[in-house]
């Protein structure tokens, strides 16, 4: 895999992933473009004058995508949806980043989930591990993983960094906002699935150092390159709320949203059908091992689960932009 020498192409720079990584690489003096469809969203999320070249536009228009992707070896996929939205958008949004990657011969950075993995093993999942979804979104993910295999294949490359749940300083959603938000306010956590579990999270700054770290490694990489990033593993899921209502001062109290509620919810959201969809992965345990992560990058530290979580609660309590945040603690 070559070494980044010119720009690097972040889609999905308002999301956890894309933001963490446009930063990391900002933070390392490298060139950065974005394309977002609302600009305006993009600064006033993550500041103004963070260091990157910003395109307005919809990756689901290919011609605009292959324009702001000129010069660009690197392209990272980070574009995500609201699970009710995942189709046909991601499907539209993956072909036409093979397209314009295929066109630049750029390496693209897909941030790779459990879902196509299926459901919870004996021992955790290693990066040799086999599709085996057991969902309509796990076959999506499969398909999105199928197709970047073979853009490997034919000549380019794919660096797949899988990781479970995330949290962070860019990371807004309704898995850890319900929780963060509450704990701040000193009120109640609203959390879903067995809190008696182990649960595997991503810290996203650890997760994109280790990303920028991977596609400095690049005569190591394979064409086709899976590496799985263990980060927190919280014995119990327990264990992970407690630390943040210590931290935050609050209660710790979590309201456990049944399912049958969500059900119910569900029959006038299709949201929130399609998380009801995904309950194995809250009920149940999926882990992921990474001994190829081991192998590249021996000496990553990873964040400590109380630090982890202690910046992540400063960040829902101050109104600093994101990405300044980030960049800051990055240099």
């Amino acid at each position: 895999m070559k070494q980044q020498q010119s720009t690097t192409l972040v889609l999905g720079a308002t999301g956890s992933f894309g933001g963490a990584v446009a930063a990391e690489l900002i933070s390392r003096g490298q060139g950065v473009r974005v394309l977002v469809r609302d600009a305006a969203k993009l600064e006033a999320r993550f500041g103004r004058n963070v260091g990157w070249q910003v395109i307005q536009g919809d990756v689901q228009d290919a011609a605009m995508l292959g324009r702001a992707a000129e010069g660009c070896d690197v392209i990272v996929h980070g574009i995500n949806y609201p699970y009710d939205k995942w189709f046909p958008n991601m499907e539209t949004a993956t072909r036409n980043v093979l397209a314009v990657a295929t066109a630049n011969d750029a390496t693209i950075v897909f941030p790779g989930n459990i879902y196509s993995l299926g459901a919870a093993g004996a021992r955790p999942h290693p990066e040799s591990a086999l599709a085996a979804p057991i969902t309509k979104k796990g076959e999506l993910r499969r398909w999105m993983e199928d197709e970047l295999k073979a853009y490997a294949a034919s000549g380019g490359r794919v660096l797949n960094v899988r990781a479970g749940d995330y949290f962070g300083p860019t990371v807004r959603n309704g898995l850890v906002d319900p929780a963060f938000e509450a704990a701040a306010a000193g009120k109640r956590m609203m959390v879903l699935g067995d809190m008696d579990i182990p649960h595997q999270w991503a810290y996203m700054p650890d997760l994109a150092r280790a990303t920028v770290d991977l596609l400095a490694q690049a005569a190591s990489l394979a064409p086709y390159e899976v590496v799985h990033f263990e980060g927190i593993v919280a014995r119990p899921q327990r264990s992970f709320f407690s630390e943040l209502a210590r931290q935050a001062g609050s209660p710790d109290k979590i309201f456990d949203m049944p399912w049958w509620m969500l059900d119910l919810v569900g029959m006038f959201s299709p949201l929130i059908r399609e998380v009801v969809a995904m309950r194995y992965i809250w009920d149940t345990t999926v882990l992921i091992e990474g001994a190829r992560f081991a192998e590249l990058l021996p000496e990553f530290v990873p964040t400590p689960m109380d630090r982890a979580i202690g910046e992540t609660l400063q960040s829902y309590r101050r109104d600093v932009p994101i990405a300044e945040t980030a960049v800051a603690a990055a240099v």
